[in-house]
């Protein structure tokens, strides 16, 4: 009852703060930009460009698979971006404003708290993720070519494991600072050091989280899971859990101080 509580009051003010309108949109927007523009660039350059007369600009045609994994790696950049801006109000906000005090104050277990904000951020981004990439797969079908059904479900499902981690991450660095920029900086500052890393050694460690694009691109091409995913998946779902363990008990600490 108590926990219900809490997360039917987190979804209340995420309804309120329009978050349930604003981030589905926009991410929708960020997925669907790429493959939509890149179709029709030809056009647009042939009628706002100084293009010589006689000049035929042709673009590479693109397979579906690779249409749709540009939706992917958008939302891999801009969407982590967009979840990061969306929790910056949470815990460290509350912490400012007192409003954490005031919840902890009665009888309100830690873990409570955590995994009721939590699962109310998951849901705002696996919504937004799922309706982004189900109107993207729309329009690589009318533009570029359908991709079959169960592939892409499963593509999506799996990729939803690596939005589930940012807004872990964010929930962790939230139990640690209080200020909610300093959040946002270690968010992104996390996830950027990963992508470096996955750089430098992400050809020999398949298993590296930051890889997950890569193995979902070739589930879609031959519509096998490859061996290196389950190790990723591992991994990912790994970080989750020692990272929503940290949280509870690191959060925990500094309120009882």
């Amino acid at each position: 009852m108590q926990w219900r509580t809490l997360f039917q009051k987190e979804m209340l003010e995420h309804w309120r703060n329009k978050k349930w309108v604003w981030v589905p949109l926009v991410m929708m927007l960020v997925a669907m930009m790429d493959p939509v523009s890149i179709y029709f660039l030809p056009e647009i350059i042939d009628q706002v460009g100084d293009v010589p007369d006689g000049m035929v600009l042709e673009m590479p045609a693109l397979e579906p698979v690779e249409a749709f994994m540009m939706s992917i790696e958008a939302l891999s950049t801009y969407g982590v971006v967009i979840i990061t801006l969306m929790m910056m109000g949470t815990i460290a906000g509350e912490r400012k404003a007192g409003v954490t005090e005031i919840i902890l104050a009665k009888p309100v277990k830690f873990r409570h708290y955590l995994s009721s904000k939590w699962l109310g951020f998951i849901s705002i981004s696996l919504t937004s993720l799922v309706l982004s990439l189900g109107l993207s797969a729309y329009y690589v079908a009318l533009l570029y070519g359908s991709i079959r059904l169960y592939p892409l479900l499963l593509t999506i499902s799996l990729y939803s494991l690596w939005f589930m981690f940012v807004v872990t991450l964010c929930i962790f660095y939230h139990t640690i600072c209080r200020s909610a920029g300093v959040v946002v900086a270690c968010t992104i500052g996390t996830l950027a050091v990963m992508a470096g890393v996955n750089a430098a050694i992400g050809h020999k460690a398949t298993w590296f989280p930051n890889n997950l694009s890569t193995h979902l691109n070739e589930l879609l091409l031959t519509e096998t899971i490859p061996d290196a995913l389950y190790g990723t998946i591992g991994i990912i779902l790994l970080l989750i859990l020692i990272l929503s363990v940290a949280a509870v008990k690191i959060f925990q600490r500094q309120e009882m101080v």
